[in-house]
């Protein structure tokens, strides 16, 4: 959707950048197929947010969780990864409920997210083969509804 998240082209590294909330930081996905695929810019130690809803569905990249805000209801939240850092923990624990939406080689990482967050809110896993960034709206609404 438009407007939930700063996007700009860097040409000098030929990436896209996606700017966190406070634009005090941002990751870089090259378009040319370099390495490394992503790079961060400043301070994303406290992942990306895409969208304002009290369900967050957490994702590992912020491709992936600009795809899941075009869904009414939720915001997407990317990890940028697999880690789960201190700041990311003390942003989702604001959330009604939290989806954790991550591929099934990252299992034992959700269910230690979900651990520490479930005194604090309603965590829910869903572990997937899909790569939520090429689903179209339909099918990410199908796959939260089999949550």
């Amino acid at each position: 959707k438009q407007g939930l998240i700063r996007i700009q082209y860097y040409p000098a590294r030929n990436r896209v950048l996606y700017f966190n909330n406070d634009n005090t930081g941002a990751v870089g996905r090259s378009l040319d197929g370099s390495n490394p695929k992503w790079m961060s810019f400043g301070n994303t130690e406290g992942g990306i947010q895409v969208g304002n809803s009290s369900t967050a569905v957490v994702v590992e990249d912020v491709a992936s969780a600009c795809s899941v805000s075009r869904v009414e209801g939720v915001c997407g939240y990317a990890l940028l990864g697999t880690n789960i850092t201190a700041p990311i923990k003390s942003k989702l624990r604001h959330f009604s409920c939290v989806i954790i939406i991550l591929d099934k080689d990252a299992s034992s990482k959700a269910l230690r997210l979900a651990k520490t967050m479930q005194p604090h809110t309603n965590v829910k896993i869903k572990l997937t083969n899909e790569d939520l960034k090429w689903l179209k709206k339909d099918e990410i609404e199908g796959m939260l509804c089999t949550i």
